[in-house]
């Protein structure tokens, strides 16, 4: 989802994409301060998200320092959140949660005929499967707080679930379960324990729709390769998907309203605009016979991640501007509800300066 979230975050405000690379190379250095060079591979956008938004309940924003040099910031240095803040803290575990649990359950699939692995690779991945779980508990505070053992451990169960269940709601239900853990130890590590419930039903939320998203997206490839898919295995129509993402959606920003932040801005430019654009995005992809970005499962290089997010240009001021009428959300949205006329297109757009794409439309 991380390379979906980018085009809306282009086009935010400085300060913003400064807040989301601040997190996303301080959660970077945090694994490598804490957990070793490799472990920097499990960054992904679900823990920079829980990174923000935990830092957006505090009283106080975490302690910022400088970054060195990094090619993917074109060798300039970068103040970022402290690589000991809570909430890079809390990202990194996530993101280790996750890999650990994608590791068991790609395993799982393999024992039990979803997927084929080769010897090799059921032999690296069991391995970093161990490595995964030890580095996820690491940090104990941190740890009790989202219950990794039993996240991982409800994750890693999922393909008994697959092969028996005929429901999507059950299918997703895991990734569901794992998401409001983390939303909701947000709260509990802020020490704003009003925040709980609410962030415990957007993470439920979010996680199931970023499930049935990868499912779309990963659709086409998976029948092809004879591999599991929930849409296929449960024979789930893509129009109630779409609709189902949609529900979701609306329920995060119902919940929105209801939590009490220190600064919601750029928590709601992702939980809102970000995952209304990836929505759009993913399913116009399609309908177009496009290819829809998977995230193609928890595990994403550092390098992949970085140059993701360095596309939206919070790191290269010397990078060439991007002429809006070349931006995917524009394509994918502005272009689509604005057609002939403006009408509203703006209050729904997720570009700020969407509405500069469509011909004869003024009304930002």
């Amino acid at each position: 989802m991380l390379g979906l979230l980018s085009p809306c975050l282009r086009h935010a405000d400085p300060e913003l994409r400064e807040m989301w690379r601040a997190h996303l190379c301080g959660l970077c250095l945090s694994l490598r301060d804490n957990h070793g060079q490799l472990s920097r591979a499990t960054v992904n956008t679900d823990a920079v998200t829980a990174s923000i938004l935990l830092e957006a309940q505090q009283p106080q924003q975490d302690p910022r320092t400088t970054a060195g040099r990094c090619p993917l910031r074109g060798m300039r240095t970068a103040s970022v959140v402290a690589p000991d803040a809570l909430s890079v803290r809390l990202g990194a575990t996530a993101g280790l949660t996750l890999a650990a649990a994608k590791t068991l359950d790609d395993l799982a699939e393999d024992q039990a005929g979803l997927s084929s692995m080769s010897r090799s690779r059921r032999a690296v991945t069991r391995a970093a499967s161990r490595r995964l779980q030890r580095a996820a508990n690491a940090d104990a505070r941190v740890a009790v707080s989202v219950g990794t053992t039993s996240v991982i451990n409800r994750l890693a169960g999922q393909a008994n679930t697959e092969r028996r269940a005929t429901d999507l709601g059950e299918v997703t239900d895991a990734t569901a379960e794992a998401c409001a853990a983390v939303f909701a130890a947000t709260a509990d590590l802020a020490g704003v324990p009003g925040n709980r419930e609410a962030l415990a039903v957007m993470g439920a939320a979010f996680g199931r729709c970023a499930h049935l998203l990868d499912a779309v997206a990963d659709l086409d490839r998976d029948r092809r390769a004879g591999d599991y898919n929930p849409l296929e295995a449960t024979g789930t129509d893509i129009d109630d998907v779409a609709r189902e993402c949609d529900r979701l959606h609306g329920e995060i920003v119902a919940h929105l309203d209801a939590l009490v932040l220190r600064d919601d801005r750029l928590v709601r430019r992702l939980l809102d605009r970000g995952l209304r654009h990836s929505i759009d995005r993913t399913f116009a992809a399609r309908e177009a016979g496009g290819h829809p970005h998977s995230r193609a499962g928890v595990l994403t290089s550092t390098a992949v991640c970085l140059a993701t997010a360095a596309a939206f240009d919070p790191f290269g001021k010397n990078s060439p501007p991007q002429p809006e009428e070349e931006d995917d959300c524009c394509k994918s949205t502005c272009r689509e509800c604005c057609g002939d006329g403006c009408g509203d297109c703006c209050e729904d757009c997720c570009c700020e300066s969407c509405c500069s794409c469509c011909d004869g439309c003024d009304c930002n």
